[in-house]
C-alpha cells in the first residue's frame, strides 16, 4: 500500500499535465478555427483586389489593395494574440504535430506584424505604389510606347539590329 501512496502525487502531476495539454491544444484549435472565421473573406478580398489591380493597371484596385492589407496586417498585429501564440509555442504542450505546424505558421504572420498601426500602414501604401509601378509600366522605344508582347517579337525577329539592342536596354 505505501508503494501505491508514495506514487499518488506522481500520477495527479501527470494528470494535470495531460488536462493542461489537451486544454492548450482545445483552446488553440478554438482559436485557429475563429481566427479563420474572420480573416478568409478578408484574404479573398485581397487577393481579388491584386488580382484586378495586376490585370487592369486601376488606381482604384491599388487603393483597394492597400487598405485591405492594412486590414489584414492590423489583425495579425494584435498584440494580446500574440503573447498567446508565444506562450502556446514556448511551453511545449502542443503535442499533435499539424497543430503545431499550424501554430507555427501563425505564430510567424503575427511576429512580422508587431509594429505601430502608421508603419503597417506605410508597408501597405508603398507596397501597392510599387506593385502599381511595376504592372503598369511600359517601356518606350524611339518614342513609341511598348507592350511586353511587342518586345518579345523584337527580341525573336531581330538579331542584329539596333531594336533589339535598344529594347533589351529598355
Amino acid at each position: 500500500m505505501k508503494p501505491f501512496i508514495s506514487l499518488l502525487p506522481l500520477f495527479s502531476i501527470f494528470l494535470l499535465m495531460c488536462c493542461s495539454i489537451r486544454n492548450d491544444e482545445q483552446d488553440l484549435r478554438s482559436f485557429i478555427d475563429n481566427h479563420i472565421r474572420i480573416i478568409e473573406p478578408k484574404l479573398k478580398a485581397l487577393n481579388l483586389a491584386y488580382w484586378n489591380a495586376a490585370a487592369t493597371g486601376e488606381k482604384k484596385y491599388y487603393d483597394e489593395q492597400a487598405a485591405l492589407e492594412f486590414e489584414v496586417n492590423t489583425i495579425y498585429s494584435n498584440k494580446k494574440e500574440f503573447e498567446q501564440l508565444k506562450k502556446w509555442k514556448e511551453t511545449g504542450n502542443i503535442k499533435d504535430t499539424l497543430l503545431m505546424r499550424q501554430l507555427i505558421l501563425f505564430y510567424n504572420d503575427y511576429i512580422v506584424n508587431q509594429n505601430d498601426s502608421t508603419i503597417i500602414k506605410k508597408i501597405a501604401d508603398k507596397s501597392a505604389a510599387v506593385q502599381n509601378k511595376f504592372n503598369v509600366f511600359r517601356p518606350i522605344l524611339e518614342s513609341k510606347e511598348l507592350s511586353d508582347n511587342d518586345i518579345e517579337n523584337i527580341l525573336k525577329e531581330e538579331k542584329h539590329g539596333r531594336q533589339a539592342k535598344k529594347s533589351a536596354g529598355s
